[in-house]
């Protein structure tokens, strides 16, 4: 690439410098009636600095729009806190452990230095990470067993603005504002602002009713607007003649009538799905409870009667783990659910025993470690991740309740194994997707025991090759290739070949590479031709590190029709983004933009957003080879954007060296001096052996932190 090798020769084997985060993590605002006077005195509140940190409580009932003032103010003041602004909402856990401490555990680790690797740089405490930063805390829903001073900024250049349902007296608010229900007027408005002025205007008798109902609380408001959102043709007069008389007044109890109403209105299905999870001990459930209290539900089911409740407002998905993801019933729904809810003892008995047979069923999951390699393979990667977590929830539970010799049949154990095991796979999983969980759940899995120890450290070697850190990338494979010798694992120990190879080849000597990569093809004609196309693909690779471009594309094309032959579709992606690569750096600019963007095409068709955009980054190269800076800047721009959400920080930092460089040859600026180009000084920073715990629903819609593990599920990956 000829544009960006006179500015960024041999960027390859340039680490770039740490990355500081700024996290944005304050939740997505909603439309806000009625509150003009609040916001204006919080907010003004927040952005004027003082001797200590400016704080704000709003504290009121639940659904009196606490979290969507503090949402809203938070967002006003978030241009004066240009160091990050952090969210946390508290009443999304179970409360097990030290919430509090968990809060701030996460918020010092979210503020924390990562290097290339998106590796923490050090566990730090939270007031020391904003000591001399400006830094905005939300806290969303802290309730009264909660202790918050751990959580809330010392520093005079820091604010908080926190939620709570009591008022808190042991909070160190400047400003505490207790929030009351809107005004009738304001209700009206709220709602005419939810259904459409041509949907009230037809009818407003009965949209005042309506609006009366609520008492005023924007969240149940909101629930009913959305109910009828979802029933277009259902006229209001007729949703209001539903409202049910309560004997405590809506004001004081979230307008209990307008949850009767919200609760008539619900499908069939999301009614009798609120029914039956009235019959649990706990609001707290997760999907496969639901296939399992419904009469003939799949998953497909389940999950639309969940999000239906979710969009409505009755149900608010929580932090998970690892493992898969939570839901916990509002508390207006489940008052109104348990009270017309099947209450007999003959319908908890049924309930329980569906639960039963259920977890019985999940405990020994039928799909195996090759199914679940032969998804990814094949571009299926949600079914890929959605198989591990199952199997990691299995494994856990097996432990848990002392199943782990009661499979109904002797060989199903075989399929999984332990924790260890299934933890190890998940993490490869990840590592190769690119999501930020990949090291935390390899050096969980070291820590369990010895079974998922070859897979484990194949990952650590796997996010060291991504980092440019090769030595020790090399160092982790080859005791991955020496556990899965003492295993005696033949696709492990394929795999780590395979991996060593690819290490290897970006080494001081990349043909000592080709030994290994040969070692792996033999055992796998002996074993089997499912890793053929991944062997074929690394040797391409392996081939073109040593400068045999012809042969290098002769197998990279052999790859790509051995993929296509085993339905391989990641691997047929990723054998023509290294085609592409190989002919940008032979000057082939126009084959090289065409094979890339057939390979964006088919990252695409499997939704891989990390892959589409490395192809972009290749486009560009491309047209600004051509001299096509504009289109190139736009193409690398996107590639920039989407590469944020991503834990290789090495592309992110290179694709923003390129951006910039692209932006000067567009606008015709004068070149840089070179020493601003100049390679970083070499240095090994601290590997990091236990990703910290962010905990209880730490960030928002952005994910421009670092977050817990667990809290993305969208597939986006490298595999190259």
């Amino acid at each position: 690439m000829k544009w960006l090798g006179r500015v960024l020769a041999g960027v390859d084997h340039v680490r770039p410098r740490g990355v500081r985060i700024q996290p944005r993590q304050l939740p997505p605002p909603v439309e806000l009636i009625g509150r003009d006077r609040e916001v204006a005195i919080l907010t003004r509140h927040l952005t004027t600095l003082g001797d200590s940190a400016p704080i704000a409580v709003i504290t009121g009932p639940t659904g009196v729009g606490k979290s969507a003032l503090a949402a809203a103010v938070a967002g006003a003041a978030a241009p004066r806190f240009r160091d990050g602004q952090l969210f946390a909402r508290i009443g999304a856990t179970d409360g097990a452990g030290d919430p509090a401490g968990q809060v701030a555990e996460g918020f010092a680790a979210a503020l924390a230095r990562v290097d290339s690797a998106g590796a923490t740089s050090s566990k730090v405490d939270f007031q020391q990470a904003i000591a001399r930063r400006r830094v905005l805390v939300m806290i969303d829903d802290v309730d009264a067993a909660v202790s918050a001073e751990a959580m809330i900024p010392t520093s005079n250049r820091c604010a908080a603005v926190l939620t709570s349902t009591v008022r808190r007296p042991d909070l160190p608010a400047h400003v505490h504002l207790d929030l009351q229900p809107l005004s009738l007027d304001a209700t009206r408005a709220l709602l005419t602002a939810s259904l459409g002025t041509h949907r009230v205007d037809r009818e407003p008798a009965a949209a005042d009713a309506l609006a009366a109902a609520t008492g005023g609380f924007p969240y149940a408001i909101r629930a009913v607007a959305a109910s009828l959102v979802l029933r277009p043709h259902l006229g209001l007069a007729d949703a209001a003649s539903l409202i049910q008389p309560s004997p405590t007044p809506a004001s004081s109890s979230l307008g209990i009538p307008a949850f009767d109403l919200v609760f008539a209105l619900l499908t069939a299905a999301q009614r009798t799905a609120l029914s039956r999870l009235a019959l649990l001990d706990t609001p707290l459930f997760e999907q496969w409870t639901v296939e399992a209290l419904l009469d003939d539900a799949d998953e497909r089911g389940a999950g639309n009667a969940i999000e239906g409740l979710v969009r409505i407002g009755l149900v608010r998905s929580v932090v998970g783990d690892l493992a898969g993801s939570r839901f916990r019933v509002l508390e207006p729904a489940w008052t109104v659910a348990r009270r017309t809810a099947d209450s007999s003892a003959l319908a908890h008995r049924r309930a329980h025993a569906r639960l039963a047979d259920a977890r019985a069923r999940r405990l020994w999951p039928g799909t195996s470690r090759s199914e679940v390699y032969r998804c990814l393979d094949q571009g299926r990667l949600a079914d890929a991740l959605g198989a591990a977590k199952g199997a990691l929830w299995s494994a856990r539970e097996r432990v848990a309740t002392k199943s782990i010799q009661s499979a109904p049949d002797p060989g199903r154990s075989e399929l999984w194994g332990d924790e260890a095991t299934v933890t190890a796979v998940l993490a490869e999983l990840h590592v190769e997707l690119r999501q930020p969980d990949g090291r935390y759940l390899a050096t969980r899995a070291l820590d369990l025991g010895e079974t998922g120890r070859s897979c484990a450290y194949r990952c650590l070697g796997q996010i060291e090759r991504q980092a440019h850190r090769f030595e020790m990338a090399m160092r982790y494979l080859e005791i991955a290739v020496q556990h899965s010798r003492e295993l005696n694992s033949a696709g492990e120990l394929i795999r780590s070949l395979r991996d060593l190879a690819l290490a290897r080849a970006r080494g001081p000597e990349p043909s000592s590479a080709l030994a290994d990569i040969e070692s792996a093809m033999s055992l796998c004609r002996e074993e089997g031709e499912e890793l053929l196309p991944s062997l074929t693909f690394a040797k391409g690779v392996v081939l073109r590190a040593c400068d045999q471009a012809e042969a290098a594309e002769h197998h990279l094309i052999e790859a790509s029709a051995l993929a296509r032959e085993h339905e391989q579709r990641l691997w047929w992606a990723w054998a023509e983004h290294e085609r592409a690569k190989l002919m940008l750096r032979i000057r082939r600019s126009a084959p090289g933009r065409d094979l890339a963007l057939r390979a964006m095409t088919r990252f695409t068709d499997i939704r891989h957003r990390y892959g589409v955009a490395r192809c972009r980054m290749l486009v560009a190269d491309a047209l600004a080879d051509e001299s096509h800076f504009a289109e190139a800047v736009t193409l690398m721009a996107e590639a920039v954007q989407a590469l944020r959400t991503c834990s290789d920080r090495w592309i992110q930092e290179r694709a923003l060296a390129q951006l910039r460089q692209l932006e000067r040859l567009r606008d015709n600026e004068p070149e840089p001096r070179s020493d601003q180009f100049a390679e970083p000084e070499e240095r090994t920073p601290e590997v990091v052996t236990e990703w910290p715990f962010i905990g209880p629903a730490i960030g928002g819609d952005n994910q421009d932190s670092v977050r817990r593990p667990g809290t993305t599920d969208e597939p986006g990956g490298d595999m190259a």
